[in-house]
């Protein structure tokens, strides 16, 4: 009668009254080479196709390369892609060191040797130390519920106890994070400062949070844009009003406008700008007659700032010695205009000894059109 071999391990059964004198050796072989790697063997295992079955004989073998499949423990080195592993399609269980370098999935085969999948497969990840298991037909690997103790990030758990620490444990860096809130690029997280300018905010923010409760310019209610807003002490730096409506009524105490006081004469052509100033006053006495040119300012025409139907008022105070100058062309955006005179009759001359005020009235009636009424008033 001659040996078989058991399902699982494929140990060596002698047969009844076969290897007479040799059994004892046979035995040995099963201890050594079957039973004791099956227990606590080792086994490195080079993954040359990206399907491959663990080597298998019948009954025990010196080499190890010849009968990767009865190891307790395998590592895997060397893949060149991801790959499957085929172990015999009986119950075993094997605690796996994937150090291939590419994911591998192991299986049973259908048929020992082949690489037929005979059911599910687990995947293990480049790097993991796994146990797994299988019935015959299908692979399972061991549960978190089965393990115990703080598990490091590099296996997989947060190295901490509490769900505080562990948050902190994998998130980012919280040093300098103080008031800034998680963001992801996609791919990765890491703390940021809000910014309206990308939208992070969006929808009404209440004013109880810092907004204004609403969506236009104008509200009612409790909100910062009420029709009835108190505003205290406001800075209000070059506005542009465009015919404002004025529903109350109060007391004018006092209006005051800008004047321009200049220790110099005026020049030969000498600008006068209404954005800035609704007075200019030379307190050194003139040397010469000028041209007076108003304008905006430097860089702004009078014309791109005064509508049509409105009007501008100015005074040119000019202080005269002995000998009296006086203005003798005017200009509005140095253009040429020809002033209305109060008494009828222009200015030929200054008053010596005096300062001559000039007043202007300018009424804009089409674009780069005006009717200018003046005035010469002799102070001394």
């Amino acid at each position: 009668m001659s040996s078989t071999y058991s399902s699982s391990l494929r140990i060596e059964l002698i047969g009844s009254g076969d290897q007479a004198g040799a059994w004892g050796a046979t035995t040995d072989s099963n201890l050594a080479y079957v039973l004791d790697t099956a227990i606590a063997g080792y086994q490195a295992v080079t993954v040359s196709s990206t399907s491959q079955a663990l080597t298998y004989v019948n009954g025990p073998s010196s080499s190890a390369a010849l009968n990767q499949s009865v190891y307790a423990m395998l590592k895997f080195n060397s893949a060149g892609a991801a790959s499957s592993i085929y172990a015999p399609p009986v119950s075993k269980q094997y605690i796996i060191w994937n150090n291939s370098g590419y994911t591998l999935t192991i299986y049973n085969s259908t048929v020992i040797g082949n690489t037929t999948a005979a059911g599910t497969g687990i995947a293990i990840a480049n790097g993991d130390k796994v146990t797994v298991w299988s019935d015959g037909t299908n692979f399972y690997d061991t549960k978190s519920s089965g393990v115990t103790g703080t598990v490091a990030i590099t296996s997989g758990g947060t190295g901490q106890t509490t769900a505080n620490a562990a948050f902190n444990a994998l998130a980012p860096s919280q040093t300098s994070a103080n008031g800034k809130y998680l963001k992801s690029d996609g791919t990765n997280t890491s703390w940021d400062q809000i910014d309206i300018s990308t939208g992070d905010i969006t929808g009404t923010l209440p004013v109880a949070n810092g907004g204004t409760g609403v969506t236009t310019s104008t509200g009612s209610g409790n909100n910062v844009l009420s029709t009835s807003p108190t505003i205290a002490s406001p800075t209000i730096t070059s506005p542009s009003i465009t015919t404002p409506t004025i529903t109350t009524y109060g007391n004018i105490k006092a209006l005051f406008e800008t004047a321009t006081v200049t220790g110099a004469a005026p020049s030969s052509t000498t600008n006068f700008d209404v954005v800035t100033q609704a007075v200019q006053y030379y307190t050194t006495n003139a040397s010469t007659n000028f041209t007076l040119n108003i304008r905006g300012d430097g860089t702004t025409s009078l014309n791109s700032i005064l509508s049509t139907g409105q009007s501008v008022t100015i005074a040119l105070m000019v202080t005269n010695g002995t000998t009296a100058y006086y203005p003798t062309a005017y200009q509005i955006d140095g253009n040429s205009v020809t002033p209305k005179w109060q008494t009828g009759f222009a200015p030929t001359a200054g008053n010596a000894s005096s300062i001559d005020v000039y007043t202007l009235a300018i009424v804009k009636t089409a674009s780069n059109t005006y009717t200018v009424l003046a005035a010469q008033t002799k102070y001394a």
